[in-house]
C-alpha cells in the first residue's frame, strides 16, 4: 500500500498536480510543493481551519472521500484570486490524509459571472411581475374609464341632439310659416338653421368615431350585400341631393358579398356620398359604382366638385383637415378619417384621384377574404 502511495505520487509530480500527504498530527510529510513540506496543514491551507473534525473522520477511514469545489487561494497576491478545489482521502499507512489540489479559477470566475446573471434575472424577473402587476391595473383602470367615457359620450350626445332638434324644427316652422319676416331676418334665420345642423351632424359624427373606437376586434362575420346598401344609403341622403341640387347616379354590377359590418360600412358610405354632394358644384353629378376588383370589391365615388389639394390619403385622413371647399363652408374634417377607419378595420383599402377641372373620385376595395388580405393606404 506504502508503494502505491508513492507511485501516485510520483505519478502527479510528473503531471504537475499539486498535492500534499500529512500524518497523524496533520504534518505534512510529502507535497509537490516545497515550500510546505513539514508545515501543519492548517497553516499551509487555512481555508480547512474550523473542519478538523471533518479531517479527523476521513483520517480515521469513517469518510471515504471529501471534495470541496472553489476555494479562493487566501495567499495570492495576484488579480484576479485565484481558486483550487480540494480532493481529501485517508493516507492509511500514516494514519493521515492526502490531498490533491487542482486549480480552477476560470471555472470559479465563471461560476461566479453565473450567479451574478441568475441574480440579476431573478431581480429582473420580480420587477417584471411587479409591472405585469401594475400593467394589470392600468388596464382594468383603462377599460373601467372607456366604458365610463362611452357611457357618458352616448348621454351627452343625446342632451346635445334632443334640443337641437327641438330648434331646427321651431326654425324651419318659423320660416316656412311667417310670411311677414323681412329678408334680414330669413337669412339670419337660415344661418341659425345652418348651424344648428352642422351641430346636430357634428353631434353624430362623435358617436361614429366612438363605435370605430369600440370596435377593436375586424374578425366580422356577418355578410353585406354592399349594392343594398348603397341603394340604401343613396335613398337616404336623396333629399340632401335634391335641395343641393346635385344628381346622384348609381352603376352597380353584381358581386358576391362580403364579410363586414353593416352600420360601419353604411357610415362610412354616407361619409363619402354627403361630401360628393356638399361640396359638389351646382347642377353637378355624382356617380357611384360598384365592381369587382383584385379578389374583392371595389367602390368608387365619383363626384364633379373641386377636388383635393393632394392625393395623399396621409394627408386628406387627418382629423379635422379640411380641403378647398371646407374650408369655404361649415364642416368638420372628420368625414375621411372615419372612412379611413372604418376601411381599415374591414382590412380594406382607400384612396384618392383628382381629375382636373372634373371633381374627384374616391377609391375604396374591400377584400372578399378578410384573413388573406393586408390593409393598405394607397396602391
Amino acid at each position: 500500500m506504502h508503494n502505491l502511495y508513492d507511485l501516485t505520487c510520483r505519478a502527479l509530480q510528473e503531471a504537475k498536480i499539486e498535492f500534499l500527504v500529512t500524518d497523524d498530527t496533520n504534518t505534512i510529510i510529502a507535497t509537490s510543493n516545497p515550500q510546505w513540506a513539514g508545515r501543519p496543514l492548517l497553516e499551509a491551507i487555512p481555508a480547512l481551519n474550523g473542519m478538523e473534525d471533518v479531517l479527523s473522520t476521513i483520517a480515521q477511514g469513517d469518510l471515504p472521500s471529501l471534495h470541496i469545489p472553489y476555494i479562493r487561494w487566501e495567499d495570492s497576491t495576484s488579480e484576479p484570486q485565484t481558486y483550487y478545489s480540494l480532493r481529501i482521502t485517508p493516507y492509511t499507512p500514516a494514519q493521515g490524509l492526502f490531498l490533491v489540489i487542482h486549480e480552477e479559477t476560470e471555472i470559479a470566475l465563471l461560476m461566479q459571472e453565473l450567479n451574478q446573471k441568475f441574480n440579476e434575472l431573478a431581480l429582473l424577473h420580480e420587477k417584471l411581475e411587479e409591472y405585469t402587476q401594475q400593467l394589470e391595473e392600468a388596464n382594468q383602470q383603462l377599460k373601467t374609464l372607456n366604458q365610463e367615457r362611452a357611457f357618458l359620450i352616448s348621454i351627452i350626445n343625446h342632451d346635445i341632439r334632443t334640443p337641437l332638434a327641438v330648434i331646427q324644427n321651431l326654425l324651419t316652422v318659423l320660416l316656412e310659416r311667417e310670411s311677414s319676416l323681412d329678408e334680414k331676418w330669413r337669412r339670419d334665420i337660415k344661418m341659425a338653421l345652418d348651424a344648428t345642423q352642422n351641430a346636430r351632424e357634428l353631434a353624430g359624427l362623435v358617436l361614429q368615431i366612438e363605435r370605430i373606437h369600440q370596435a377593436t376586434h375586424t374578425d366580422f362575420k356577418d355578410q353585406v350585400d354592399l349594392s343594398a346598401l348603397i341603394r340604401e344609403v343613396v335613398n337616404r341622403y336623396r333629399p340632401t341631393a335634391i335641395q343641393q341640387h346635385v344628381h346622384v347616379f348609381t352603376v352597380l354590377r353584381k358581386v358576391p358579398q362580403i364579410r363586414g359590418d353593416w352600420a360601419l360600412l353604411r357610415a362610412a358610405l354616407g361619409n363619402l356620398l354627403d361630401n360628393a354632394i356638399k361640396y359638389n358644384k351646382p347642377n353637378g353629378t355624382v356617380i357611384i359604382r360598384l365592381e369587382e376588383e383584385d379578389e374583392g370589391i371595389q367602390v368608387v365615388v365619383e363626384d364633379t366638385g373641386e377636388g383635393f389639394e393632394t392625393e395623399d390619403i396621409s394627408e386628406l385622413i387627418q382629423p379635422f383637415r379640411r380641403g378647398p371647399q371646407g374650408k369655404r363652408r361649415q364642416g368638420t374634417g372628420l368625414g375621411l378619417y372615419i372612412v379611413h377607419r372604418i376601411v381599415t378595420l374591414h382590412h380594406g383599402r382607400m384612396w384618392v384621384r383628382n381629375r382636373a377641372d372634373e371633381g374627384s373620385q374616391v377609391f375604396i376595395w374591400l377584400p372578399l377574404n378578410p384573413s388573406a388580405s393586408l390593409a393598405g393606404d394607397a396602391r
